[in-house]
């Protein structure tokens, strides 16, 4: 079956010519049609439902064009969602002013909006009512919040917070 790294070292440079990041790749189902799902997004904005179908084509013409190419498989590109752990900076770039979840080492559930991030990728984030800095890379799996999955608590941290 195709690996993930396979895919992703084919359809990176197409996807950065069109300016267009991976979040993600999966592969599944059988060896004889693999299900593959690449998951993008723009970096600045959020990719549409047209964005992916046209680089759904073209990933596709790219597959189609390898000197072993997949005789059968299922492709699919979409955006990620809200629900995809964010893991890089730009992701957090992009959800400036938003809810983010995400557990502590101690797995303490915590809810903070995402204020701003410094020049040294730091994160700044109001958290019941104070604002913390914390880096980066303590967040990263953190996930977007709808207004509808945030605390009846006010949006407010469940559990200890860390202040600055």
């Amino acid at each position: 079956m195709v690996t993930i790294n396979e895919i992703e070292t084919l359809v990176r440079p197409l996807l950065e010519k069109e300016r267009v990041r991976i979040y993600g790749i999966k592969v599944s189902g059988r060896a004889s049609k693999p299900r593959i799902q690449i998951f993008v997004d723009y970096e600045e904005s959020n990719i549409t439902i047209d964005e992916c179908v046209r680089i759904s084509r073209l990933v596709q013409d790219l597959l189609d064009m390898q000197r072993q190419p997949l005789e059968d498989y299922r492709l699919e590109i979409s955006s990620p969602g809200l629900d995809w752990p964010l893991s890089e900076l730009w992701q957090f770039r992009k959800n400036l002013g938003r809810w983010l979840s995400w557990r502590e080492p101690d797995n303490t559930r915590i809810e903070g909006k995402l204020i701003d991030i410094t020049e040294d990728s730091n994160l700044i984030i109001e958290i019941q009512n104070k604002v913390v800095q914390m880096p980066f890379k303590s967040l990263i799996g953190a996930v977007v919040l709808t207004e509808a999955q945030q605390t009846k608590f006010g949006r407010h941290k469940i559990g200890k917070a860390k202040s600055k």
